[in-house]
This record gives structure tokens, C-alpha cells and sequence, in this order.
């Protein structure tokens, strides 16, 4: 084939390939804004999202060296983009912390004290993590993914609460997954509580569990959430050798067609509980702190959603990716902290301890403007 055919070639291929880069960046800027339960595909490309973006990054660069006006195709798009990408990767620096002045809060999915495996109870995994809550000296702590057996029991958590110098303890009804694993998920505090409740999907499951506070003069109201997980148990393993090998016995695309139906299950039940949880932060009486596992990336309609109107304590002050989750190789932050607009955040700390398949998050915020000691920080 003559060298004159060949560039002309390879730049209708590129051209293809852009053209469909663009359109699942498009595609992944609308998934906020539409509900899974109307389009449900949308989700996936906002799941998809950081791979989209390096995508048209790396054609946008090939296209420099080859046609350069057709760099601008994808460019034009990512810059317009910006605040999605804000919300996928900071670059805030590490500020002090007044901890006598600020009110700290911890957020943790425990995963059933059973290590970053799904496995059985793991008594060292427990007082680990109960020490480093206990270090943290939180006011405010939200646990999803409490076992059931533990939580029942009242003389544990009792004892849990007292160490930790909590007066409050509240606990949801205990909520079954489709796969008939029951988890709690927790709101412990040190602060006087006036009024307590919990959110129930469409399916009478607790999703959610809020608290009335007394803050000082200001009463606040704190969500503790657990949304809806995927439930890709056996599917993570896909990936390895031996995954592999059971994949190919039961037929990949079958395996395929599997997870895109958990995967479509999910965003639905999620986009629920979302839309749930913000009319009840919407008609709050009072300014609102949401924490918890969303089990819903940055760009999702759940996290638009739930984060409207609110302040994110990963994009005031969180640095790179935020990872919290570490049952998977892809660094996904889809535990969160959010907050009234009334309230000003000093820090956004993820922690290091694989205690758990997700990581500790640990936010301090004043309720109003900074005070004016610390304004020169």
C-alpha cells in the first residue's frame, strides 16, 4: 500500500475513535442530571468517567503531532469540564487544625469487622479500628456496615460508646440486602439529641439514620448513609487467573451481561434513596451535615443529587483522588462528607488503615465563619 494512503487512513479511524470520545464525555457531563430511573445508561459513562477523560487527553495529544486543528475537537470540551474534574482530583494543601475549637467528625464503613476481605469477625480488626476512632477524639461518628450480631447487642455498643466518651448512640432497623446479608449503619455523638429517625427506600429498608443535635445554641441535623452497594461479591476476581478460568467456565459474556444487571440495580435503587434523602435535607428545619458510604462516584446523579446545595468537605480541602475504597484497584471516593452551606470545613483527611475495604474520613468544620483567631491561618 502507497505511504500516501496510509495517513489518510489512520486519520478516519481517529476521527471515529474521537468522535465517540466525545460523545461519551458528553454523555458523562449529563449523568449528574438525569436520574438512573429515566436513562439508566447515562450511569455508566459517569461511572466511567475518569477513563473517558484520559482518553480524549491522549487523542487530543496524538492529534498535535498529526492534524493539530483537530486537537482542539476534544480540548474544547475538557476545559469545559472543569468542575466535574474538580470534583474528581484536588490540589487543596494541608491546613492546621484547632481541634479545642473545631467540631470533629469521622466516617467509617466497618465492613462488618471483618478486614478489607469479607471474611469472618476479626476481633483485632475491631480494637484497631476502635483505637484510632477513639484517637481521632470525634464528636460526631457515622458507622455503616455494623454487623448485626454486634449491634444487638446492647452491652458492646454500650461499652463502644462509653470508651469513646459518647452519650448518644443511634441505630437503625436492620436492613437485608437482596442477598440476605444485614448490616446497621450508626450515629454516635457526645452532643444532646432532640429528635432521631431513619429513611426507608421502596423497599422498607433503612438507608439511613439522622440525628437532631444540640450544638452549642444551633440545633443541627446529621444523616448517617449507606446507599445501596453494587454487590459484586465473586466479580472482583474476574480480573485474576483463576477468575479468569471461572469466567470462561460459565461463559464471559453471561459474566458480562451479570454485572451491567447489578450495575443497572444499583444506580436505580440509589437514584430512590437519593432523591429520598435530598427532600428530606431539603425540608430540614435545620442546617445538615450528610456523611457516609454513597457507594456512588463523583459524577453520578446520587452524589449531584445529595450534594446540591451542600458543601463538599473533599473539594475545600481533600488532596489527589480522596480514594476510600479499596476493594478494587480503581481509586474511588464514594465515601463523603457534606455540609449546610453555613458551615465553613478546616480539613478532609483520608486515612491510610486497611482495616476495612473502605478508609476512614475525617472532616473538622466550624458551624459559621471561621473564628477570628484563626483567621490569619
Amino acid at each position: 500500500m502507497q505511504l500516501h494512503l496510509i495517513k489518510p487512513r489512520i486519520s478516519h479511524v481517529l476521527l471515529l475513535i474521537n468522535l465517540s470520545l466525545i460523545i461519551s464525555l458528553i454523555c458523562a457531563y449529563l449523568a449528574p442530571y438525569i436520574s438512573p430511573a429515566v436513562f439508566w445508561p447515562l450511569a455508566f459513562f459517569g461511572l466511567a468517567y475518569p477513563v473517558i477523560l484520559v482518553a480524549n487527553i491522549i487523542i487530543s495529544l496524538v492529534w498535535l503531532f498529526i492534524r493539530p486543528k483537530f486537537a482542539f475537537y476534544s480540548l474544547i470540551l475538557i476545559i469545559t469540564g472543569i468542575k466535574p474534574m474538580l470534583h474528581e482530583y484536588q490540589w487543596n494543601r494541608n491546613r492546621p487544625v484547632d481541634s479545642g475549637k473545631e467540631l470533629t467528625i469521622v466516617t467509617f464503613n466497618v465492613n462488618n469487622f471483618s478486614g478489607i476481605r469479607n471474611g469472618e469477625h476479626n476481633q483485632t480488626a475491631q480494637e484497631e479500628i476502635f483505637n484510632f476512632i477513639r484517637s481521632q477524639k470525634p464528636q460526631i461518628l457515622c458507622m455503616q456496615d455494623m454487623p448485626v450480631y454486634w449491634t444487638v447487642r446492647n452491652k458492646t455498643i454500650n461499652k463502644f460508646a462509653l470508651k469513646l466518651g459518647m452519650k448518644s448512640i443511634y441505630i437503625n432497623s436492620f436492613g437485608g440486602d437482596t442477598i440476605g446479608l444485614f448490616n446497621s449503619t450508626a450515629l454516635y455523638t457526645n452532643f444532646p439529641r432532640i429528635d432521631s429517625g431513619e429513611l426507608l427506600d421502596r423497599f422498607r429498608l433503612s438507608f439511613a439514620v439522622y440525628n437532631d443535635l444540640l450544638i452549642g445554641s444551633e440545633t443541627v441535623r446529621v444523616y448517617s448513609v449507606h446507599l445501596a452497594s453494587i454487590l459484586l461479591y465473586g466479580e472482583k476476581n474476574m480480573l485474576t487467573a483463576s477468575g479468569i478460568a471461572e469466567s470462561k467456565k460459565r461463559g464471559i459474556p453471561r459474566e458480562i451481561f451479570r454485572i451491567i444487571r447489578k450495575l443497572k440495580s444499583a444506580f436505580v435503587r440509589r437514584a430512590g434513596q437519593a432523591d429520598i434523602l435530598e427532600a428530606s435535607i431539603s425540608t430540614s428545619p435545620y442546617p445538615v451535615i450528610v456523611c457516609g458510604d454513597f457507594n456512588d462516584t463523583p459524577l453520578s446523579y446520587t452524589i449531584h443529587t445529595i450534594r446540591h446545595g451542600l458543601k463538599d468537605s473533599f473539594t475545600e480541602n481533600g488532596q489527589g483522588f480522596g480514594r476510600t475504597y479499596i476493594g478494587s484497584n480503581v481509586p474511588l471516593r464514594i465515601d463523603n462528607v457534606f455540609a449546610d452551606q453555613s458551615f465553613t470545613f478546616s480539613s478532609h483527611q483520608v486515612f491510610d488503615l486497611r482495616l476495612s475495604d473502605h478508609l476512614p474520613v475525617v472532616s473538622h468544620l466550624w458551624l459559621g465563619k471561621k473564628p477570628a483567631s484563626s483567621a490569619g491561618e
